[in-house]
Parts: structure tokens; sequence; C-alpha cells
């Protein structure tokens, strides 16, 4: 699916308050997108083409609840959202644990369950993964857990979702 404007394309972006999930949201708004961008923190973006939504996205029931007032159909839905920890597994608390899991993981997997309903056809889901997806790395143990994982689950949703013209990527920046 190209980026470029075809007609009134319609997109949600996750972590769209910095970094790359913010780049995103801007780069689709300038190529003529509607984003709904979803995040924890106020949004620096102020654009008719813009609606942010402030979420955790590791609130399963909220997130449904907010994708229930989007009446849009949705052609781009982008997971970016992550949380990033770098310290050796020893050090890790249970709460550090939780929260990348919940964030990196889960909550990749909430939203792209509660925005596939409004998904048509052809669209694209892409998962901006990382590197720690697809290898070892010391000190990032949980972090490559959470993105292994996504990176299984991209994979076979991909495969899920062909029949439906919904095409999966997931993407593994360096870092």
């Amino acid at each position: 699916m190209c980026l470029k404007k075809l007609s009134m394309n319609k997109a949600i972006v996750t972590g769209t308050t910095s970094g790359l999930g913010l780049e995103i949201a801007k780069h689709l708004i300038e190529n003529g997108w509607k984003v709904y961008g979803f995040a924890r923190g106020s949004s620096k973006i102020k654009h008719h083409y813009y609606q942010h939504i402030q979420v955790d996205i590791t609130n399963s029931e909220l997130i449904q609840i907010l994708v229930e007032h989007i009446k849009d159909d949705i052609d781009l839905l982008v997971n970016n959202s992550a949380v990033f920890e770098y310290q050796s597994f020893k050090k890790m608390q249970i709460d550090d644990i939780d929260r990348i899991i919940d964030t990196n993981l889960k909550g990749a997997i909430y939203v792209t369950k509660h925005v596939l309903p409004l998904m048509k056809q052809p669209s694209r889901i892409i998962f901006i993964n990382s590197v720690a997806g697809l290898e070892e790395l010391e000190n990032q143990s949980i972090y490559c857990a959470s993105k292994y994982g996504l990176t299984g689950f991209a994979g076979v949703l991909g495969k899920e979702l062909q029949s439906k013209k919904i095409k999966v990527t997931s993407i593994h920046p360096g870092g």
C-alpha cells in the first residue's frame, strides 16, 4: 500500500508523542491521511487531520471503548508504542518485566484485536518491532522476549489475514 494520498486514507498510529511514532504520524498527515494517534502523553501535533487519543495501550477495556467511537474504516494500523529497559535480568524488578511485556507485546496485541474490525480490504498492519526481535542482546532479556513474541505474533497474524487482503509487516530496526 502506497503511503501517498489516494483519497482520504485513515490510520491509527500508537506511540505518537515522540520518536518514530510522531514522525510517522506527521508524514501521513503531510500526505493527506487522517491519523488517530494513540499515546499515554499529550500530543505535539496540532492539525485538522489528526485526532489524539490519550490512552495507555496496556488497558484493553479502555482501548475497546475508545476504538468503538472511531466511525472510520481504517486503512493502516502502525503498532509503534514500546518501552525499553537496558539492564541485566538479575537487576530487573517484577514491575519492570510487567511494564515491558504489557506494553511491547500485549499492548500491540490489544490494539490490533480491537482495531481489526475497523480495517477495510485491502489494508495493512505494521509492527515497528526491533532487531531485538531477531537477536539475543545482552542486558535486554525482557525487551528481547517482548519483541520475539511480537515477531511471532505478526508472522502468524499475517498468515491468518492473508485471505482478508490485510497485509501484515514487522519491521526490525536497529538501535
